[in-house]
């Protein structure tokens, strides 16, 4: 009989070969015998008596008996059991036929299957059923070793449903062909349908009906492995699962051989990572008389194993060997480790009439990881005994050893609870106990105990009492793994929750088993919320690896006053250390409250939904007119369980219409409105959650249900736009055509054609979008986009025009981003012209430039700053110097680097424009430099020069090279800017004259020539970008001060009497020079005067020029020169 997966299964008596899941009987002859005789036999009574909860908690003594609802004509007797992880337990009670003779070697039951379905609650309900199956079934006849040979099963599977196996023949008198059969029964007593399993298991003439064993996956919905089989020489397996409808489909199927020489037993286990093993202990009964070999190897322990989607079982691995003699391995008791990592055994090794105890921890994989030999004195069992020990694992640690024996004319069980942290044995609170004569003994989840009693007149009933603890980890997730959670159990959460988290004991990592939040309704239905697996982007570990955090979508919890519970999959995590699947938390186990929140009205939306290809197909071809109105129906019904919400609030006009904006696939569209109420949800919270759940329906209910599977996540749910549409502006945007588009358009239109190009596109995009088409225009430009290395590809402008009438430009602008993003499933890739449109670019509203260039524009202001910053120091060291000469040099180097970024990055955009911008870029550097190399060798022919240029060779070569940009950056050498000595050049006459018709040059071969360029680049670019802008900025600055600063040095220079300034002059020269100019009253009150600038008098020039005289200073660096 199918035992919890955590707990051992039973083993049988050390004189029985075979160790398997049916622990639920007595294998004694004279126990068949005693049937009968005390059947008569009054139930020993308490004193006390309650009634029991199995999942609650009890203290001391208590029992559990139900009465029949109808009365029998013989008693009923508790005959087997299966158990669910919530502690729901499943009875199958069995009453001797009074129309059929009976003797000591079989018995006749009565022919319907009665189950008893014993819930947490306490409370049970009965399912009595006729299975419709040969009478044979209901004979349960003795093999010669006393074990009961009974050809109905019943076995659990998940929650709200079992499985019952029974025969099947052609020919009754022959046992050859029978055939075992088997079919899933709901809790309501529904039957589904019927699958074969296999022939009878016939050894030496007898049939075993009880060698089938049935084990049921770690996770009970992936179905379950049968076993058929009685010498592990030889056994035939089949692993099976359940659809969505509850019948049995086969995965896979096999046999597995081993060794034909000494004894084995063998045990199935359904291991941790949802796949099974079949630990096989092998004992060769050496007694080494002839073969004094002390390594040879009397005894060892195999595995076995198969995950759930191998097709086969793998090589055995061995998992414990002994080479002492006389050694014989008699049983082993398997099950997964509650409170360690993996799945654990337990070996029964029998020395000489002794047994031994060996405990075996180890993987899904069938590693080995510890090797552990109980050293414990079991107590003898009365001389009475009808078995030997049998041994289960107790749920919160330690393990129990029960055997049966007869006390007069009655049945006993002796319990002892075994302690493996402090090695000692502990008797059970009855001592002795009166069982019935199947001696049913269960270990519910919650370390209680239940003992079935001697039935009476037309009752059951079962002994309860509460076993020990034998582990330090406690708490309440039954996952000793499990450290803590966030929110913790019963806890109140907002419904803006945004995670979750799952603390362990030891470091995990993610794996592939599913985490699933579901809300309890009002009416106790668990509606699933959100699902996925743990490798997944919504799920994270922290750094020291011990804590999940998981993300929840914005529906998840966003229903008030609910509550909720979180299921964690086997496998969800692993072990950090050893790789190894670990237990998840069962549902009902991990809940929690959302708290309540006001909720603002909102009136009654309607809205549309689309469904997938798949589902309109199924629409459209499967369903007839009535198919088709019973479809809105159950979606109505659907979306209620699902939201959830009253579904009088739902309705829909049943009308359609195909999505003409999906080109790959036929998609229909669909309505459904949301009416307002004031006594449950806002229409705005349902709108928001009903749309999450559709994008997200692979981890939301809505993929789960056979109608709301069909909704598009990729449309989710929208509310139909009318006046409730945001009023926008016009948005002027870009366009990319591919490399094919952009080939076509270049070579084969003509400029005609290329007009008409934009003509045809405005029109077929009005009809795709839709829109009005005199809200779109485009100017007809085009420009390279430089971003694109791979291949020749232009933009081109759009415009989408307001409108308060139509639909609103921002939502426009989002359609017809989509629908170019997915052209290949969109009408955008059917048009002649609109399929030229580069996927990968989509529609780009233009970008506000100080929105996207706010920080560059914040740097250049900080730089103009810090430059005013300057000059105003400057001015405040030396007054008289030309201060300004900073903010020249700052314009001047800002130009050229603008000029340089333009022509490098956006040169090539105007592809026209190119080579001219090369040309007056180059051209004038080229210029520049010549003319600034020649002014300051030839400056450099003075003395007075030549010692500045010494002094300061660095700064002069600086500004040379910075003359390339504009000659007039040779000017800022003798502006005497902050007084700094390098600042005060002695240039001449001659070689200022120079600077001023080169930097007049400048206007005409480079300042007119780049602004013109950057005007025709405005005009002609589809994206104006911040180079050219900053470009344009810095032509038109630059162009304006050198006009306006060469006229104003014109009109001085010819000005009568203008007096020209050298700094540069020393005292001697500068009185020298006086002298010419002043009168001697005047030279002499300013003759002890430093001058810090030279003079020049147009009018004395003029008088030397005509006598032909040129004076010059031998010890001075002035140079007048007489023309």
């Amino acid at each position: 009989m199918q035992n919890d997966f955590r707990d051992f299964e039973s083993a049988r008596s050390k004189n029985d070969k075979i160790t398997r899941d049916d622990h639920n009987y007595i294998p004694k002859l004279v126990l068949v015998k005693k049937l009968f005789q005390i059947s008569n036999i009054k139930r020993l009574n308490k004193a006390w008596v309650t009634v029991f909860s199995p999942t609650s908690s009890v203290s001391g003594f208590g029992s559990f008996t139900h009465d029949e609802t109808n009365p029998f004509d013989t008693i009923p007797r508790i005959w087997k059991y299966g158990k669910y992880f919530d502690g729901t337990v499943v009875i199958r009670i069995v009453n001797r036929n009074p129309n059929k003779s009976s003797s000591p070697s079989e018995f006749w039951t009565r022919p319907e299957l009665s189950l008893r379905i014993i819930h947490p609650n306490g409370t049970a309900s009965e399912i009595d059923k006729g299975l419709e199956i040969p009478e044979f079934n209901w004979r349960i006849i003795t093999s010669l070793d006393g074990a009961f040979l009974d050809p109905v099963n019943i076995y659990a599977l998940q929650k709200g449903y079992l499985l019952a196996t029974y025969f099947n023949a052609s020919n009754l008198d022959d046992f050859t062909t029978y055939e075992e059969w088997g079919r899933i029964i709901d809790w309501n007593g529904n039957l589904y349908s019927e699958v074969f399993f296999g022939k009878a298991y016939i050894v030496d003439g007898m049939w075993y009906p009880s060698a089938t064993a049935i084990v049921t996956n770690v996770d009970p919905k992936k179905g379950f492995i049968r076993i058929s089989g009685m010498n592990i020489t030889y056994i035939e397996w089949q692993q099976y699962t359940i659809d969505d409808s509850f019948n049995l489909k086969i995965l896979s199927e096999g046999n597995i051989t081993l060794q034909k020489n000494g004894t084995s037993v063998f045990n199935t286990i359904a291991t941790v990572d949802e796949g099974y093993s079949i630990i096989i202990g092998v004992s060769t009964n050496s007694t080494n008389s002839s073969n004094n070999n002390p390594l040879e190897i009397r005894a060892a322990v195999y595995s076995v194993t198969k995950r759930y989607d191998d097709k086969q079982f793998g090589a055995p691995k061995m998992l414990y060997q002994l080479n002492l003699d006389n050694i014989t391995i008699t049983s082993i008791a398997t099950g997964i480790s509650s409170t360690g990592i993996g799945q654990v055994c337990l070996l029964t090794i029998a020395q000489n009439n002794v047994d031994y105890y060996v405990k075996l921890n180890f993987l899904s994989s069938g590693s080995i990881t510890e090797i552990i030999p109980l050293d414990i004195n079991v107590p003898e069992l009365p001389s009475n005994s009808i078995t030997g020990w049998s041994i289960e694992s107790i749920p919160y640690g330690g393990y129990v050893f029960y055997g049966y024996f007869f006390n007069e004319t009655q049945i006993n069980v002796l319990v002892y609870y075994f302690n493996e942290i402090t090695n000692n044995f502990t008797i059970w609170d009855y001592g002795s106990e009166i069982v019935n004569v199947f001696g049913i003994l269960i270990i519910l989840p919650n370390n209680t105990i239940l003992v079935s009693q001697p039935s009476q007149n037309n009752s059951w009933s079962f002994s309860t009492t509460d076993i020990p603890k034998f582990t330090d980890l406690e708490n309440d997730y039954s996952n000793f793994q499990v450290k803590s959670t966030s929110p913790s159990i019963n806890a109140n959460i907002s419904t803006s929750t945004k995670n979750i988290t799952i603390t362990y004991h030891e470091p995990v990592e993610l794996s592939y088993g599913n985490i699933s939040i579901y809300q309890i309704d009002n009416s106790g239905n668990n509606i699933i919320r959100e699902f996925f697996k743990g490798v997944n982007s919504f799920c994270s570990i922290s750094d020291d690896e011990l804590t999940v955090t998981v993300n929840v979508i914005q529906s998840t919890f966003s229903n008030p006053n609910s509550q909720f519970y979180v299921k964690v999959d086997n496998n969800f995590v692993r072990s950090k250390a050893y790789r190894e699947s670990i237990m998840g938390i069962n549902d009902n186990i991990w809940k929690f409250n959302t708290s309540s929140i006001d909720e603002t009205f909102a009136e009654t939306v309607s809205g549309v939904l689309r469904l997938t290809a798949e589902g309109t197909e199924y629409y459209e071809k499967n369903l007839n007119s009535t198919g088709k109105a019973n479809f809105f129906s159950v979606l109505k019904t659907e979306l209620s369980e699902i939201i959830p919400v009253n579904i009088t609030r739902l309705s829909s006009n049943g009308k359609t219409q195909i999505d003409t904006t999906v080109s790959h696939s036929r998609q229909i569209l669909i309505s459904l409105n949301i009416e307002s109420s004031k006594e449950e949800r806002s229409v705005t919270y349902i709108v928001d959650d009903l749309n999450d759940m559709i994008i997200y329906k692979n981890m939301t209910s809505i993929g789960l249900f056979p109608t709301t599977k069909y909704l598009d996540e990729d449309f989710g749910f929208k509310p139909k736009r009318s006046i409730d549409e945001t009023f926008a502006e016009t948005v002027s945007g870009v366009l990319r055509l591919t490399a094919e588009g952009t080939e076509y358009y270049e070579k084969n239109l003509n400029s005609t054609g290329k007009a008409n190009f934009f003509s045809v596109l405005k029109t077929e995009l009005s009809e795709i979008i839709p829109v009005n088409i005199t809200r779109l225009s485009s100017n007809g430009k085009t420009q390279i986009d430089t971003t694109v290395s791979h291949s020749r590809q232009i933009l081109i402008s759009l415009n989408i025009e307001s409108s308060k009438e139509e639909r609103s430009v921002t939502y426009i602008v989002d359609d017809l981003n989509d629908m170019i993003i997915y052209k290949n499933m969109t009408s955008i890739g059917l048009f002649p012209t609109t399929k030229y449109l580069d996927e990968d670019f989509g529609f780009k509203p233009k970008q506000n430039l100080w929105d996207k260039y706010k920080w560059k524009f914040l740097c250049v202001i900080l730089v103009l700053a810090i430059l005013v910053i300057l000059f105003l120091i400057a001015k405040k060291m030396e007054s008289k110097g030309r201060n300004l000469a900073i903010l020249q040099l700052g314009l001047i180097v800002f130009d050229f680097i603008m000029d340089v970024l333009f022509v490098s990055k956006n040169g090539k955009v105007i592809e026209v424009l190119y080579v001219p911008s090369v040309i007056f870029l180059a051209f004038p550097i080229g210029i520049n430099t010549i003319w600034a190399f020649y002014i300051i060798s030839d400056e450099n022919k003075s003395k007075p020069f030549f010692d500045w240029f010494t002094q300061h060779e660095k700064i002069a070569s600086v500004f040379t090279v910075l003359s390339s940009a504009d000659i007039d950056t040779l000017s800022i050498l003798h502006s005497n800017l902050a007084g700094f000595k390098f600042f005060q050049a002695p240039i001449s006459i001659k070689g200022k004259n120079r600077i001023f018709w080169a930097s007049c040059l400048t206007i005409f071969v480079e300042d007119i020539p780049q602004l013109i360029i950057q005007l025709l680049y405005h005009i002609s670019v589809v994206t104006y970008d911040i180079i050219p802008l900053l470009t344009l900025v810095s032509s038109c600055l630059s162009l304006l001060i050198n006009i306006i600063g060469r006229l104003f040095q014109a009109i001085n220079n010819c000005r009568p009497g203008t007096l020209e300034y050298d700094s540069t002059q020393n005292q001697e020269d500068f009185d020298g020079f006086r002298q010419l100019q002043t009168p001697a009253t005047e030279r002499n009150s300013t003759s002890d005067k430093s001058i810090s600038h030279s003079t020049d008098v147009k009018e004395e020039e003029k008088n030397c020029e005509k006598n032909g005289l040129t004076k010059r200073s031998s010890n001075s660096s002035f140079q007048e020169v007489i023309h």
